[in-house]
């Protein structure tokens, strides 16, 4: 826990040491949070947008050029923010590991897609109440032999096991993008830095 009265003394300069430090760790993390929520935001906002634009085509072909427009906009802005993070967070010695860069670049990448598997439940929760849509799903999946007791199930779960599965997939392919961007956005100190010669 945050402990926001740290600078009520007490006389015992060990436990205002730890409540100092607790404090400066609970400002970084929390700003760490700030700014991984909003690159989070960036991304979340970038794919919904093009999902939406793309419901405007039906040329397959102009589908699938959006998508990896989208694809690689937002596997560059995730590599951006990384690059960014590590910049701004260099320790005393001018340097970032990789576990820092890495546990950012998922951090953002899970809030993103956090923010799209909210979006794609509400939709899909809109769009299930529309009758034509539920006889549109429920003629797809009946054609897949599929009875109705698991036709129902379906329908009635339907946003739920959507959200889920788009959460899982894109935090892996996060996960993914974010271990191989970690290696080329972390930061070693130079051999030749000052701090590093002083030591």
């Amino acid at each position: 826990m945050c402990n926001t009265e740290a600078h009520v003394l007490n006389g015992d300069k060990s436990t205002n040491f730890y409540i100092f430090a607790q404090n400066i760790f609970c400002m970084s993390f929390k700003n760490k949070l700030n700014n991984a929520a909003i690159d989070g935001l960036i991304l979340g906002a970038i794919t919904i947008v093009v999902g939406l634009i793309n419901l405007y085509f039906n040329n397959q072909i102009t589908r699938i050029l959006l998508w990896l427009l989208k694809l690689g906009l937002t596997s560059y802005l995730l590599y951006y923010f990384m690059k960014k993070f590590s910049v701004e967070n260099k320790n005393i010695e001018g340097s970032t590991s990789y576990k820092e860069v890495f546990g950012y670049g998922v951090l953002v990448s899970f809030l993103s897609n956090l923010i799209i598997a909210i979006y794609i439940f509400i939709s899909i929760r809109l769009m299930s109440e529309s009758e034509e849509v539920r006889e549109a799903i429920m003629s797809q999946t009946a054609g897949k032999g599929m009875d109705t007791p698991t036709i129902d199930l379906l329908m009635n779960n339907i946003e739920t096991i959507s959200a889920i599965s788009i959460l899982l997939f894109y935090t892996i392919w996060g996960i993914i993008l974010s271990s191989i961007f970690a290696s080329n956005t972390k930061i070693q100190a130079s051999p030749f830095d000052n701090n590093n010669l002083n030591n």
